[in-house]
């Protein structure tokens, strides 16, 4: 029984700290592009909402159009987010790269591939936006996809 608590115990500190790491990973990804301290997030992903809520920097909005950034992972919540309704200008960053090649308004994605973290800017998109991302993000930045 002991080892069963002891297996709990590991795999929960194992997941604070992975839930941890992707908070800062994103935040600091979500900086580089915004330049703000306080990023609002819109997303439907719920592995990155629980991960959100324990950074002091990126806070969760229930309402896309008051989002910095609206983090999008599957295709069928593209449906929910009205577009071009908003009066600012919202990035939309995905998990996806098949969102990200599907539509347009995404300018990169954070995913995963074979087990390895991938990050991808479309250069096209960046311009759009108005978004420079500092010189380490550079190897990441593709013309086309």
């Amino acid at each position: 029984m002991k080892i069963f608590l002891i297996i709990g115990i590991l795999s929960w500190q194992l997941f604070a700290a992975d839930i941890e790491s992707m908070s800062k990973i994103y935040y600091h990804i979500f900086y580089d592009i915004t330049k703000k301290e306080k990023i609002k997030i819109f997303t439907d992903d719920t592995e990155c909402k629980t991960a959100f809520t324990t950074s002091k920097h990126l806070i969760l909005v229930d309402d896309a159009s008051n989002a910095d950034i609206i983090l999008i992972s599957k295709q069928e919540n593209m449906k929910k987010i009205p577009g071009k309704s908003f009066d600012k200008k919202i990035i939309f960053f995905t998990t996806s790269y098949k969102l990200l090649k599907l539509y347009p308004q995404f300018i990169g994605a954070f995913y995963w591939k074979r087990g390895r973290s991938q990050l991808l800017f479309v250069k096209e998109r960046l311009h759009k936006y108005h978004i420079k991302l500092p010189h380490e993000y550079y190897q990441y930045i593709v013309d086309i996809l």
